[in-house]
């Protein structure tokens, strides 16, 4: 579909532009949410005084929460096999179109409400109906609905190219353009979320920022560092593509130098910038020096609204912050960048040797030090009390701003 078609296009105009250089020209001169990092990749943040909670969370297994995502990816299924019925009982290329139309038409308006049931449960939990593990319940559910249109689309695809029928450039344009519809509701930390849920996955520890115009997740996952964000309130609905149709995924890439120059001129690998058919919304990937990066720009706004990224721990820079000693342990941390990931170190101060100790941040048991004396977690409120215990010794320090 155009949705490839682009991607390969992308690989042959980006070989004209210098990667790393900054585009002083971009098509808007918008205020942004994706915010500079001492250092290392920007990241896209809710906007300053926006943001209504803020908390970690523990994700274990929920029997309720596996049931009703099976229940919604079995609703899904029955819907793409129902198209392929009709499809095939169609008498001619006409009815063909109209029953591919008429498909689209439902996906669209499933996708539209999908967004909405999202934003709407955000914007309860930061009201304070909802629970943590009720919104995770609500997402994952979502979450599940969302990959089963994508599941959906591919099935349409499939029966399509299994019958030899070839569909008119306008309604390819529009199937391609589905999945941009759902794009930010079934990312990686969501997926994480439904697999802990269905017990495929240890319980884990995530971070969540939530506000009316958007969500941030973040989980450590051992030497790496998982972040998804979307902010809303720089999509847009309605509008024409301000990077324009001669040059689109050219000025797409200045776009995104301009709002990652760090990750651009610490490339690792060609960006990869792509779209989806006639849709103003474009995803561009790309590996860096501290790991990968994912993000979605709408053309109507130009910004950034939906971001993926994975980031090796032992590459981002780090600041110690406090550090304190008792008997023969000393802890040390330091974060990654101001409110960011923290890794604890645990050493023994007679033989300078790293110690395996217990890390409990109040009451609750966060994890080991393991081996090397270090454990990553996720970002710790100021005056914070830390502690690690390593045998009858331990040793605590207070995370200070």
């Amino acid at each position: 579909m155009q949705r490839r078609v682009a991607a390969l296009v992308a690989l042959l105009v980006l070989g004209s532009v210098t990667a790393g250089t900054v585009a002083t020209g971009g098509p808007s001169t918008a205020a942004l949410s994706v915010e500079p990092r001492n250092g290392t990749v920007s990241q896209l943040d809710l906007p300053d005084g926006n943001v209504s909670t803020e908390q970690q969370t523990l994700v274990d297994g929920d029997l309720s929460s596996t049931l009703a995502t099976d229940r919604e990816r079995l609703l899904m299924s029955i819907d793409a096999g129902g198209f392929e019925r009709a499809f095939q009982a169609s008498p001619n290329r006409s009815s063909r179109i109209e029953t591919v139309q008429r498909t689209l038409d439902a996906v669209e308006i499933e996708s539209r409400e999908l967004r909405e049931r999202r934003s709407e449960a955000i914007r309860a939990y930061t009201q304070g109906e909802y629970s943590t593990t009720e919104l995770f319940r609500k997402l994952a559910r979502i979450s599940a609905s969302a990959s089963g249109i994508r599941e959906r689309v591919t099935a349409i695809e499939a029966t399509v190219d299994r019958s030899e029928f070839s569909m008119p450039p306008d309604v390819a344009a529009r199937l391609s353009s589905v999945e941009a519809e759902v794009v930010s509701l079934d990312g990686p930390l969501i997926e994480r979320v439904v697999q802990t849920t269905r017990a495929d996955r240890a319980p884990g520890r995530f971070s969540l920022q939530t506000s009316a115009d958007g969500i941030v997740m973040g989980t450590v996952d051992g030497e790496t560092y998982l972040r998804e964000a979307t902010d809303w309130s720089a999509r847009a609905e309605m509008g024409g593509n301000e990077f324009g149709t001669d040059g689109t995924l050219v000025a797409v890439h200045e776009r995104a130098q301009s709002v990652y120059p760090w990750a651009f001129q610490n490339l690792v690998s060609n960006p990869s910038i792509s779209g989806f058919g006639d849709s103003p919304i474009y995803p561009v990937r790309l590996n860096h020096a501290h790991g990968e990066l994912e993000t979605y720009f709408d053309g109507r706004t130009t910004d950034v609204f939906f971001e993926v990224q994975r980031l090796s721990l032992s590459s981002l820079p780090t600041t110690t912050v406090a550090s304190e000693r008792n008997g023969s342990l000393s802890i040390e941390l330091t974060e990654t960048t101001k409110r960011g990931l923290v890794a604890v170190d645990i050493v023994d101060v007679d033989t300078d040797d790293p110690v395996s100790a217990t890390v409990t941040v109040g009451n609750e048991t966060i994890g080991t030090t393991g081996a090397n004396g270090r454990l990553w977690m996720l970002p710790v409120a100021d005056s914070t009390t830390i502690t690690a215990s390593a045998g009858a010794e331990n040793v605590s320090v207070t995370a200070s701003g």
